[in-house]
């Protein structure tokens, strides 16, 4: 049986935690805040490091990092994304999207950074020009998020579709929901799968295009409530509107446990430290069954962010 512990926490932001971001070597985490700021942080040492500050004028909703952590993009509400320089904390480039940037992530082996904002787009772009190298204007609502798995991205919609775009293919597969999709996870060890949060209240498991199953319990209440897999692919986790924890197993599809409380108010965002688990988004197989014992006996990192603007740690045992 699994279980959670929280190791400790922090509150540096003054309002809603709306993405976390951790580096390649799983020690250090960037978060997101409605305060306009994005943080740099040691989680394990509940250490806050530095605060990026100055360029947005509202919320910032999204981070993510470069594989080498030199650089970052913030996603903010005032219809731009700007290109960060990690060490000087410093803007190199901005993005223009015709709405608020909602999210986004780096693409393509990391040679391109992808955005979706409320302006029903999907732009891919090369740091070194000013402008988007794609345009991908399928939605017929605001995009909510963007993530990928070997060159093919994953876009959520809130007009209740995921759109699977293969970048070497130049295909599009779009799969359809009844209620928005504000959060979608996509799956390391399995091609075609992912899990999507979804506006109903569920969070849905789908393997090439199929609903699997369907995971009930928490809330989201139009809140842009984050899912996510534990490192070794056996749970799913999500947030929800009530400040709980939800985790279920994926090899029995109920609820395994809840911890509830762990915000008060709604908890939007989570993410796992994921240090040497993975190599070009596979799990490194010769090396899986000794990294996954590790990781249930020792625990996996677990941070945690909601509206009330605290980052939690925890510690994640999977068995």
């Amino acid at each position: 049986m699994h279980r959670l512990e929280l190791v400790g926490e922090s509150r540096e932001h003054s309002g809603c935690i709306n993405a976390i971001e951790f580096d390649s070597t799983g020690i250090y985490c960037l978060t997101a805040g409605n305060d306009r700021s994005v943080r740099l942080w040691n989680p394990a040492r509940q250490l806050h490091i530095k605060r990026f500050f100055g360029p947005h004028n509202y919320h910032v909703n999204d981070v993510c990092l470069s594989s080498d952590s030199a650089h970052f993009v913030s996603a903010g509400a005032e219809h731009l994304a700007f290109y960060w320089d990690t060490a000087e904390g410093k803007v190199i480039r901005k993005f223009n999207h015709g709405g608020s940037v909602t999210c986004c992530n780096y693409v393509a082996d990391g040679s391109l950074i992808c955005t979706g904002s409320e302006d029903r787009s999907v732009r891919f772009w090369d740091h070194r020009s000013r402008g988007a190298v794609s345009v991908f204007k399928d939605a017929k609502d605001g995009i909510s998020s963007v993530c990928e798995r070997e060159c093919v991205v994953v876009a959520s919609s809130v007009d209740g579709a995921v759109r699977l775009y293969d970048l070497r293919k130049g295909l599009l597969k779009t799969d359809y929901f009844e209620k928005p999709v504000v959060n979608v996870c996509v799956s390391t060890a399995v091609e075609d799968c992912y899990i999507a949060s979804v506006l109903d209240d569920t969070v849905a498991l789908v393997e090439h295009g199929d609903v699997l199953t369907r995971y009930r319990g928490h809330t989201c209440e139009n809140y842009r409530i984050h899912c996510t897999f534990d490192p070794c692919e056996e749970f799913v986790l999500c947030g929800s509107s009530s400040g709980t924890i939800y985790c279920w197993s994926l090899s029995n599809n109920r609820s395994s446990s809840t911890v509830p409380g762990a915000h008060s108010g709604p908890l939007t965002a989570l993410a796992f430290s994921n240090p040497s688990l993975l190599k070009d988004g596979r799990l490194v197989r010769d090396l899986e069954k000794n990294v996954i014992d590790s990781l249930r006996e020792k625990g996996s990192l677990l941070v945690t962010g909601g509206k009330d603007g605290y980052m939690r740690v925890w510690r994640f045992y999977g068995a």
